[in-house]
């Protein structure tokens, strides 16, 4: 939630619609989770809705593709079974974004 609420007030400036990149296993059926997805991108604060993207593979390899393809200018990551530190420094090493580490609230 936390990661869905910065998006939404530092997006709520920008003619661009937040894009919400879930990265999955191979094989995975990308359109459940992107169902599972809609109602996370609809609550972004702001009430624009979000480009829902599903991709196979390592999560920084998909997040470096996108940025790149996209020309992407700022990355707030959210929680990852990978290392949170490890995915900025490559999104940092290899693009121009800006990249932003959200944590999840505690408890």
């Amino acid at each position: 939630r936390a990661q869905l609420e910065v998006t939404g007030l530092l997006g709520s400036g920008s003619q661009h619609r937040p894009m919400l990149l879930h990265v999955t296993a191979s094989g995975s059926d990308h359109d459940l989770v992107r169902e599972r997805m809609n109602p996370l991108g609809l609550s972004i604060p702001g009430g624009r809705g979000a480009k829902l993207l599903v991709l196979d593979g390592d999560v920084a390899d998909a997040i470096l593709k996108v940025t790149r393809k996209d020309e992407i200018g700022l990355v707030i990551l959210g929680r990852s079974k990978d290392a949170a530190g490890r995915i900025a420094c490559a999104v940092l090493e290899h693009t121009r974004a800006v990249v932003i580490v959200v944590p999840q609230a505690v408890r």
